[in-house]
């Protein structure tokens, strides 16, 4: 009996300091929200930064309309729709038709039948000639003044030979064009820029960020564009222009042991390490590293995490670890403020946000303001509000508007 008792107190023991592991002080969450906006300021100035902070070359204050065809890749989902936008409101004409990319994890998908799969979706949108494309492009690439962009690399685990530093807007829209479907130009957007656009459509407001939380994470801000030193002197007109930071490249401090094992495991060690920590591709394998002897799968990701997690399974452990993604994530946030509002006060801010994990993990996105608030007056920003906005449709909306902006 005694004996048993000890290996108790043992597990109980092990759970507590794992448990310490993945909660964050205020103090630690101030300090993540400091250095991220040091490094987007690093990033805004030079290119080859942690923090990309890739600037789009389309103003954040347009409100276009007429009709495109969207094409919307988020993670490894797939679909396109024909659509009208009008003072903000989106129409969907045909569609939206979907599919997933037919990736597995450490194979790589041939470029052929990554573009196949792209261009079977546009096609059961009926005739579309003549139309502008927008393409909504969730992974890291650099815009063009053009409207384009150049795919700097996959993330994700994603891997298609032949594609990286190739404009991947031209590369859809030649394949769209050997196949019959001659469209007019093509703009390409990031999944964290759409959402910010779509958050102009919402409502007036002194700023604006787009956020992603699910299958990988990221964060877009409209920055003035004098507060971008590296954009040439040509593009300052735009006034305000949203950037699309690559955020979830920044290597926060005040990682754990896990997360550390997590990323020498990984395909990119190094890399996308505030992704590995957030994100929901990689929440499961976090607790498999943390509990090896709960029974789940760690390929099941967040959705696994948050079922042990509803059920009171593996005790605490997959609540923290969720709660700690939240908890990053509004430091992050309050980073990308602290950034925005470096030189230019803004004080009602509007955030759209879009993902699984924000949206579908239960207390996730109340999680999230919470925390921000307290890190906001922890940093010295408890005077600037905000608003926390989901939006239908808002990457068909946001990818629209980059099409005919």
């Amino acid at each position: 009996m005694l004996a048993l008792l000890s290996g108790c107190a043992g597990v109980l023991l092990g759970e507590k300091i794992m448990l310490r592991d993945f909660r964050m002080t205020a103090n630690e969450l101030a300090d993540v929200a400091t250095q991220l906006a040091f490094r987007i300021r690093d990033g805004l100035e030079k290119d080859g930064c942690e923090i990309k902070a890739l600037p789009t070359y389309i103003s954040s204050q347009a409100s276009p309309s007429g009709e495109a065809v969207v094409v919307d890749l988020g993670g490894t989902n797939l679909r396109a729709a024909r659509v009208r936008l009008a003072g903000g409101e989106l129409e969907v004409l045909a569609g939206p038709v979907t599919d997933a990319l037919p990736v597995r994890r450490g194979e790589p998908l041939s470029k052929e039948r990554f573009l196949d799969c792209q261009v079977s979706l546009v096609k059961r949108l009926g005739p579309c000639d003549g139309l502008p494309l927008g393409y909504c492009f969730s992974y890291p690439a650099s815009s063009t003044p053009s409207g384009d962009a150049r795919l700097l690399h996959w993330t994700k685990e994603v891997e298609i030979p032949g594609t990286e530093g190739v404009l991947v807007g031209k590369l859809l829209l030649d394949a769209l064009t050997a196949s019959g479907v001659r469209l007019s130009r093509v703009s390409v957007v990031n999944d964290t820029v759409a959402s910010l656009l779509a958050g102009v459509a919402l409502g007036e407001a002194d700023g604006y960020l787009g956020l992603i939380v699910g299958t990988g994470t990221n964060m877009a801000l409209s920055m003035k564009t004098t507060a971008i030193p590296k954009l040439g002197e040509e593009h300052r007109r735009l006034g305000f222009m949203p950037v699309n930071l690559e955020s979830g490249n920044f290597a926060p401090p005040h990682l754990n042991q896990f997360d550390d094992e997590l990323d020498q495991r990984s395909t990119d060690p190094g890399q996308q390490r505030f992704e590995k920590a957030v994100s929901g591709a990689y929440l499961g394998r976090l607790l498999a590293l943390a509990a090896p002897e709960l029974s789940f799968d760690p390929e099941s990701g967040a959705q696994g995490v948050v079922a042990l997690a509803s059920q009171g399974l593996g005790g605490e452990l997959p609540a923290a670890i969720l709660q700690r993604s939240a908890d990053l994530v509004a430091a992050s946030l309050a980073g990308g403020m602290a950034a925005m509002n470096e030189g230019v006060e803004r004080r009602d801010l509007s955030i759209l946000a879009e993902g699984g994990l924000f949206w579908g993990a239960p207390g996730y996105a109340q999680r999230v303001s919470g925390t921000l608030e307290s890190v906001l007056m922890e940093i010295g920003l408890s005077h600037l509000s905000f608003r926390l906005q989901s939006a239908s449709q808002a990457n068909l909306v946001g990818a629209a508007t980059g099409a005919l902006a």
